[in-house]
């Protein structure tokens, strides 16, 4: 064995290169959701995804179902409902460990059910003993860690090996740690004891000897096949094995310290949770790996971390929260921060160089901070474009001027005139182009030489097409587009045709122009395409993105030999042919309102964003096209019985039937799926994008029908459809039984009709004569009905007028009665009070008098032994004591405390109970203090001196917990 290499802690410099913290910028996985709605009442201890994507959440209240939305908690059937940990075996099992058994998990729709594991002919219902940790080797062995023994699990039965009470874990959430090596060694790494390696052929564990101090191991990972790296409470280890367990070399890294869980993604990327420092990356293909923490992820205790490499998720869970990392191609730039990015232009060595407005700024690196390069008070930098090392800058009142990078000196080409300029472009000739300016298109050739185009005043941006050709965008219907002419030297407005309505005062805001020749322009009408015609005229087409409003405005465009990218309202839009995909502040773009004209290659093929709040890069290379999970029914419904998709598809259902259905993709976070649902085989389109995970259709007509659902996550595609085949029968009035039925009774009808019609006529003319004598009667009679009634509502209003007259009069007698009662019982209530007062101050006063008396009489009595000494001072000081004692007599009190609750009851009360310190003596004066009564006069009433008053208030102030500002009066009076 090579002797180990101990890494310990390093200076303070070299600590700050290679333990640094960071955001996720540098890294793949750079999003991190937190995930709010999962419950749990109590500790999580691990967390797996099934085969469907549904989230499994062992803790110590049962198990947990996560689906993005609703948190399900099951409990029934299981040994235990202390939970430990779960495992995805290779055969498609689906297990979960408890503090009593290992149970298999079984579910179809939402049903739920345990039973006990099985692994061939035998069924594993032994009892564990308080396990932690499962894990599955190549042979399909389960090796479970209890508090101290491992157990094994396979086709040849049960095995417990006992290990003693020297590997007896004390560990919450860790026993034993498993890893299997590329050469088939299975090795374990306990929380307490030495490493450990299974030795096969003997059936025994043995010991691992290390000439490290590592101890309190709780993770162990297999890298590159023939490494391990081993988590424990001082460090991380790393050990190189070879085919006969032996350790080449062994590394003891003291940096980083309480490890917990750590995965290990494409063999390279390791990220490694601690208990009190959140979560820590590192890649393996860095020769001296450095220590980088994940700030961006606010879970500082984490316990378990769950890779997803299928679906590229990275899960973290703390003991109460959890966490979702997701790779995304999107990042943010922290050099330039979240400031507002006007313009941007990249040198040849990668400098970057952007304006927020009334500074320059220049950051020789996407990581690198950003330095200040020109700073002004009185202008705008608008426009940049570095030339060399010239950097032109086109400014908010029309100038144009040039910065020597180098020198920083800065020479004037053109004043301004208070329009600013809107665009800079440099053409393969070398001329720079500004537009916006008053005088129209200006173009600086080589020689710094100025020519003026006035026709175009309302320029907005010059490009250059693959093949060479120049065309200018204006706003404006009638000149939208002009193309150079060279012969004319000058722009000619193309002929254009619309193929959709739009106003005259289109506004365009960027144009790109592809390999093929077709010009794009970002407008503030949306997204336009522009191909030639056959007879030379151009074809103005709206571009329309299946789901996204066309009319919304569109302030940037960049093309690629890929790619169409698209500043749009929703968000940064990538797009392929028919299919694009929607990057917005949930894939890492700062914000989404982007700067005009703001999307920039730089030398990588990657494009740079400018957005109000900083710059994003896209990785462009990374971009891919996947889609999203086709979404699983929840619950489904046909005619409000409830039913699985495959009896569905099974059956036919009558005319007019109804479907309901609700239906979940299982994509994470769940906040940024969007659904369409439509029935396939109709007329109908998509429905419009929404966050509903519902679906009800009702009245279906005869044939086959299928009701679809997609979803969509941000920055994915499409899913594929779920599909619910539904087969309507026919209605039961287009049977052929139904149609002998109907002209049977349609015959028969005809004769009856006929019969029915001759003898109505008959009876019609002898009855009208009859109906005609019967309806003027009857006319009559309720002609004098009516007469009589009006005469009774007459009547019956005159008494109700009367009666109402008379109600108004008693309550109006009622209503002065109550009002004089009310006014004797306040004057009552009023008397009572002055009553009670007097009452309390004249016992005040009392008291006061009679303890001025007994100052006196004591005073007179001191002077008396001070001046006589022959009296007998023996009986003059126990009538000193007996006034003493007069002061604080209780029966006064307690007749003022009787008097005193009787007006502000309840206040004794409500100081005990917010103040359970306070004397008796103490309450008193604070019953003084609310009477409002002087110094003085509280020191008089208590028997004790004026500074002895101050000394008690200073002491109750600090039992009331008051502030130094705080007045003792007004709080007490408040009470």
């Amino acid at each position: 064995m090579n002797p180990g290499v101990l890494i310990r802690s390093v200076p303070a410099v070299v600590a700050m290169l290679l333990f640094t913290i960071v955001s996720f910028a540098q890294l793949r996985y750079n999003q991190f959701h937190s995930i709010e709605n999962v419950l749990s009442r109590e500790l999580i201890k691990s967390i797996v995804k099934d085969r469907e994507g549904y989230v499994w959440i062992a803790t110590d209240d049962g198990l947990l179902r996560y689906d993005g939305f609703q948190t399900h908690a099951y409990y029934r059937g299981l040994p235990s409902v202390y939970t430990k940990a779960l495992i995805r075996r290779k055969n498609g099992q689906f297990c979960v460990l408890s503090d009593f058994g290992l149970s298999e998990i079984n579910q179809r729709n939402d049903s739920v059910y345990f039973r006990p594991m099985q692994i061939g002919e035998f069924v594993f219902d032994q009892a564990l003993n308080y396990p932690k940790s499962v894990y599955e080797d190549r042979e399909g062995s389960l090796w479970i860690g209890e508090h101290n023994s491992i157990v094994r699990m396979n086709a040849n039965g049960f095995r417990r090996f006992e290990l003693g009470e020297d590997f007896r874990s004390i560990d919450y959430h860790r026993s034993f740690c498993f890893a299997e090596d590329a050469f088939g060694n299975l090795w374990i790494a306990p929380f307490k004891g030495p490493l450990l390696w299974f030795d096969r052929q003997r059936e025994i564990m043995v010991p691992v000897k290390l000439d490290v101090p590592a101890h309190q191991f709780r993770a162990i990972c297999v890298v590159k096949g023939d490494r391990l790296l081993v988590g424990a409470a001082n460090g991380l280890l790393t050990l190189k094995i070879d085919s006969d367990h032996r350790i080449l070399e062994s590394t003891f890294d003291e940096r980083l310290t309480g490890i917990s869980s750590m995965v290990v993604l494409n063999d390279k990327d390791v990220f490694v949770g601690t208990r009190e420092s959140g979560l820590h990356y590192f890649s393996l293909d860095r020769t001296n790996p450095t220590y980088e923490h994940l700030v961006n992820v606010p879970i500082v205790n984490i316990v378990d971390i769950y890779a997803d490499p299928i679906r590229e998720e990275l899960w973290i869970t703390g003991d109460e929260n959890l966490g979702l990392i997701k790779p995304s191609v999107v990042s943010t730039l922290e050099s330039v921060g979240l400031t507002r990015v006007e313009s941007l232009t990249l040198g040849s060595a990668e400098e970057l160089y952007f304006s927020t407005g009334e500074k320059l700024l220049c950051a020789t690196g996407k990581d690198a901070p950003a330095s200040v390069v020109l700073e002004v008070n009185d202008n705008y930098f608008e426009r940049l474009f570095l030339e060399g090392s010239r950097l032109w800058i086109g400014d908010a009142f029309g100038g144009v001027a040039t910065l020597d990078v180098h020198t920083r000196k800065m020479r004037r080409i053109l004043e301004g005139n208070n329009v600013a300029i809107r665009d800079l472009y440099r053409d393969r000739q070398g001329n720079k182009w500004f537009t916006g300016h008053s005088r129209g298109l200006i173009r600086v050739d080589v020689r710094d030489s100025l020519t003026f185009f006035p026709e175009l005043y309302q320029s907005v941006l010059v490009r250059e097409s693959p093949d060479g050709a120049m065309y200018c965008a204006s706003n404006g219907k009638s000149k939208l587009v002009s193309r150079w002419d060279n012969a004319r030297q000058s722009f000619e407005p193309l002929e254009l045709s619309f193929t959709f309505p739009t106003p005259d005062s289109l506004t365009v805001r960027d144009m790109q122009i592809d390999s093929l020749g077709t010009l794009w322009l970002g407008t503030d009408e949306g997204l336009m395409k522009m191909v030639k015609g056959r007879e030379g005229q151009y074809v103005v087409e709206k571009v329309v993105f299946e789901g996204l409003d066309p009319n919304e405005p569109v302030r940037a465009l960049a093309i690629d030999h890929r790619y169409l990218y698209v500043a749009h309202g929703q968000g940064l839009l990538v797009s392929r042919g028919d299919e694009y995909i929607l990057y917005d502040q949930s894939s890492g773009l700062p914000s989404r309102i982007f700067e005009e004209r703001g999307l920039v290659f730089d030398k990588n093929g990657d494009l740079l964003v400018a957005t109000a709040k900083g710059l994003a890069i896209v990785r462009v290379n990374e971009i891919a096209f996947r889609r999203t999970e086709t979404p699983l029914v929840k619950t489904l419904r046909i005619n409000g019985i409830a039913m699985d998709v495959a009896s569905v598809a099974d059956s036919q259902f009558p005319y007019n039937s109804a479907v309901e259905a609700s239906f979940i993709s299982l994509a994470y976070p769940a906040s940024n799926i969007v659904y369409q649902t439509r029935v396939a085989g109709g007329s109908q389109p998509w429905s419009e994008p929404s966050t509903n995970r519902n679906l009800s259709v009702f009245g279906f007509q005869e044939g086959s029908h299928f009701v679809e659902v997609r979803a969509r996550e941000q920055g994915k595609l499409w899913s594929e459809p779920l599909i619910i085949p539904v087969s309507i029968s026919k209605p039961w009035y287009r049977t052929w039984w139904a149609m002998v039925i109907f002209v049977a009774l349609g015959l028969a009808t005809v004769v009856a009709a006929t019969q029915i019609h001759n003898l109505n006529l008959i009876r019609q003319k002898r009855n009208l004569q009859r109906i005609v004598e019967e309806r003027t009667a009857e006319i009559n009679r309720q002609k004098n009905e009516i007469i009589e009634q009006q005469l009774k509502i007459i009547q019956q209003k005159e008494e109700l007028i009367a009666k109402n007259e008379a109600v108004y009069r008693s309550q109006q007698a009622l209503a002065e009665a109550d009002l004089n009662y009310m006014q004797l019982k306040e004057k009552q209530l009023r008397e009572q009070i002055e009553f009670k007062n007097k009452q309390i101050t004249t016992h005040a006063l009392n008291i006061i008098q009679k303890n001025e008396s007994l100052r006196k009489l004591k005073g007179h009595l001191e002077t008396m032994v001070k001046q006589n000494g022959r009296i007998a001072l023996t009986d003059i000081r126990r009538t000193l004591r007996v006034i003493d004692d007069s002061f604080r007599l209780d029966k006064d009190w307690e007749d003022f405390s009787l008097y005193f609750e009787q007006i502000h009851s309840g206040f004794y009360s409500k100081l005990k109970l917010s103040y359970p310190d306070l004397t008796p003596h103490e309450l008193r004066h604070c019953a003084l203090i609310r009477l409002n009564l002087t110094v003085a006069e509280c020191a008089s009433i208590m028997g004790i001196s004026h500074d002895s008053i101050k000394v008690a208030r200073s002491r109750l102030r600090k039992k009331l917990k008051l502030a130094p500002d705080q007045s003792l009066t007004r709080f007490i009076m408040a009470i």
